[in-house]
């Protein structure tokens, strides 16, 4: 290129970006929203990439909502071979695999109490009632890894709220 075209383009760039510059300093600073900033992650077992294309015509709202605004992974795959419930969901929301968030299976023998446990069962959460039952004991307790939301809490520091997160459970 010559020396005049890069000139040019030289004095265009600048142009821009003293225009882009004088448009910024024009516009009011962004104000938080009132509305509180929201993670959630919906995982539905057993649902093949293709039922949305067979199915999405008889949806409301909420997963019309979510197929079309959310993150959508169609081609999701896990690096082991034994899937399940729990080793699945614990994948997800920590972003390790079974060895290291322990969470291996819905339910496996513990060789240390010589009992199958479940992957929900936590001697520490204090049943409610619903509905004139009693719920049972169930919490991450088993987890051994971060969720996205302790550290989602951990880099936001106070006023971010986790629901389910080892943090929680440490400090009861």
């Amino acid at each position: 290129m010559s020396e005049t075209v890069l000139a040019s383009f030289g004095v265009t760039g600048l142009a821009a970006l003293l225009l882009l510059a004088r448009i910024s300093a024009q516009q009011p600073a962004r104000q938080e929203r009132d509305a509180p900033r929201l993670v959630v992650i919906v995982v539905i077992d057993q649902f093949r990439a293709d039922m949305e294309d067979l199915y999405k015509s008889q949806w409301s709202r909420g997963l019309t909502r979510i197929f079309g605004d959310g993150a959508v992974f169609t081609n999701a795959q896990y690096p082991f071979g034994r899937t399940s419930t729990c080793g699945g969901h614990a994948t997800i929301s920590t972003g390790t695999l079974p060895p290291t968030q322990g969470i291996i299976d819905n339910s496996w023998f513990d060789r240390a109490t010589d009992k199958t446990v479940n992957c929900t069962d936590d001697n520490s959460v204090v049943p409610i009632g619903i509905g004139g039952t009693l719920s049972g004991k169930y919490g991450p307790a088993l987890l051994m890894a971060p969720t996205l939301g302790d550290e989602m809490a951990a880099q936001m520091g106070p006023g971010v709220r986790v629901v389910g997160s080892l943090e929680r459970l440490a400090q009861r």
